[in-house]
């Protein structure tokens, strides 16, 4: 399973857009479909997001990232503990 670090400035950055939007920073952001738009949705906060960090907070914030087989396995509980069915089929066996 992949996991998704997220840098010092990127965190911060998250608590200066939360102390000037509000608690509700994230519906703010609805309309934002790249991080061009992200950028631009910042500065008219008067904050300013470089193109590297807006594209960590783009891709942390909107990743429509498919989960594989095996993660959503995982999350639905049906993997045995190396992952996988018993079968090979990539799906839980009953007992």
């Amino acid at each position: 399973m992949e996991v998704t670090f997220i840098t010092t400035e990127l965190m911060q950055m998250l608590k200066v857009i939360e102390e000037k939007i509000g608690k509700d920073w994230m519906k703010e952001l609805d309309n934002v479909d790249s991080s061009k738009d992200l950028i631009e949705k910042a500065g008219s906060y008067n904050i300013y997001l470089s193109q590297e960090l807006s594209d960590e907070a783009y891709d942390l914030l909107f990743s429509q990232k498919e989960l594989s087989d095996e993660e959503l396995a995982i999350i639905a509980g049906g993997a045995t503990s190396a992952g996988k069915s018993d079968d090979g089929s990539g799906r839980p066996v009953s007992n």
